[in-house]
């Protein structure tokens, strides 16, 4: 399948061979480790789906055409499989994305387009952080804080992230409210405008609160310089844009509220 840039990326056609076996094992077993029960069955593109990946990419392209032509392009293989998990990464099949058979044929050109990008995301993250001083020398998830991301809680479990995948998270959602601001600023999108303003407060509600998360002492000690820099090049440009169009737009978007809980309610040390 070829990305809209010319690059191309491959999906697993046939599921008998060693090698596409091997990778719904480590699929499988990852998504259990996790703590996800769902079922995990073989999945395919049919042609319907390749024209719903090519709009998804369309509108990419209109909204953030630098971004998905530097980031789409670093995947190279779609692993498509019968799950309700819309989509996913792992870190264990580098190079490689998950889209669930649900996603590709239940939901809407943008949803698909955001999932597209959050993955990628994901996979440029996991690249930078082999190139980059994104953390501290040193450090370990076992010595970082945890900070408590309060929103779990109404999904009836509570979840802490440490240091590098609070840094992740941010990088992922500053992006995806960049994205929605865009659809909602650029023209001919008007389709879309509803959905994107209604998942844009989620995504941007989110970063702002990693974001303030990220310059709490506690947590920016455990930040390299290049760490530092990647969380205030997101605050500055992405959600600088966010904020900016919220303005324009009278969305009035904030950060998550945590009105409810003290400081040493959200984070552990």
């Amino acid at each position: 399948m070829p990305w809209i840039n010319g690059h191309a990326a491959w999906s697993v056609t046939d599921w008998k061979t060693e090698d596409s076996s091997r990778l719904l094992n480590v699929v499988r077993a990852v998504f259990s480790f996790s703590g996800h029960e769902e079922e995990v069955g073989e999945g395919c593109l049919i042609e319907r789906d390749h024209y719903s990946l090519a709009r998804a990419q369309e509108i990419l392209v209109k909204t953030m055409p630098n971004l998905t032509a530097n980031t789409l392009s670093l995947v190279r293989l779609l692993v498509v499989l019968r799950t309700d998990i819309p989509s996913w990464y792992l870190t264990q099949i580098p190079e490689s994305i998950g889209l669930g058979e649900n996603l590709l044929r239940r939901e809407s050109d943008l949803v698909i387009a955001e999932c597209l990008l959050h993955e990628c995301l994901h996979e440029k993250y996991t690249l930078m952080r082999l190139v980059r001083a994104l953390v501290r020398p040193g450090y370990s998830d076992h010595n970082s804080p945890g900070v408590m991301l309060p929103w779990s809680l109404s999904m009836g479990e509570r979840r802490v992230f440490k240091v590098n995948r609070l840094l992740s998270t941010l990088h992922v959602y500053a992006h995806l409210s960049a994205f929605h601001s865009a659809v909602l600023r650029t023209p001919g999108l008007g389709a879309h405008h509803a959905q994107a303003a209604d998942r844009i407060r989620t995504n941007f509600e989110r970063a702002s609160y990693i974001n303030q998360a990220l310059q709490w002492t506690e947590v920016s000690c455990h930040l390299g310089g290049d760490g530092h820099a990647l969380r205030d090049w997101l605050d500055r440009t992405a959600l600088g844009f966010v904020r900016e169009t919220s303005d324009v737009l009278g969305l009035g978007l904030q950060a998550y509220p945590t009105d409810q809980w003290t400081h040493d309610d959200l984070i552990e040390v």
